[in-house]
């Protein structure tokens, strides 16, 4: 069965219908690829919310709120023309287009890069405990200041159980997935 990354997000969003959510679970526990796609969106997901919050925590510069005032105050219309008005609607949604792709590009590079920040192939105790215990999506403060968030939880094609989370440290996060095997919990 092919799931479109469409369908994906719908999933994320609890958007889809009941019978097709519960088609995807099932599809989830036995497609690793699909599993990934899913963690890949999730991630995607996750960075354009935390960019689009720090957007916002910046004020507008007070010479831009200034111009924006004074061109209020002019008023100078101009109607455009036909032509003018269709290459205005096409120009900003091949704006809207270069810009979800450039989002969807940043986050597939961050997710291609292999760096685990100091993390290797076994876990610390600690992070191995949190990701025993916690449920996805809460967050966990380890005794050496670094933030742990596990995001994603599957099973691989050969029956461990995985999970997707983050370690944030010093403002560097870094996003792993790591495995259940022989009771240990490893990177991969």
């Amino acid at each position: 069965m092919i799931i479109s990354d469409q369908q994906l997000s719908a999933f994320l969003d609890s958007e889809l219908p009941e019978d097709e959510m519960q088609l995807i679970r099932e599809q989830l526990l036995i497609d690793d690829e699909l599993a990934t796609r899913l963690a890949d969106l999730a991630q995607v997901d996750e960075w354009v919310s935390a960019h689009a919050c720090e957007i916002d925590r910046h004020p507008v510069p007070e010479k831009i709120t200034a111009l924006l005032q004074d061109t209020a105050v002019e008023n100078k219309v101009v109607s455009m023309s036909a032509w003018g008005k269709l290459q205005s609607r096409v120009s900003q949604h091949a704006a809207l287009a270069a810009g979800i792709a450039l989002c969807f590009g940043i986050g597939i590079g961050q997710l291609s890069q292999s760096d685990t920040a100091g993390l290797s192939a076994e876990l610390s105790p600690d992070i191995a405990k949190a990701l025993s215990r916690l449920t996805s999506g809460e967050p966990l403060v380890l005794a050496n200041q670094q933030r742990l968030q596990p995001t994603l939880s599957f099973r691989n094609m050969q029956g461990q159980y995985c999970r997707q989370f983050s370690l944030q440290s010093d403002g560097i996060q870094s996003d792993s997935v790591a495995c259940l095997g022989n009771g240990r919990w490893q990177v991969k």
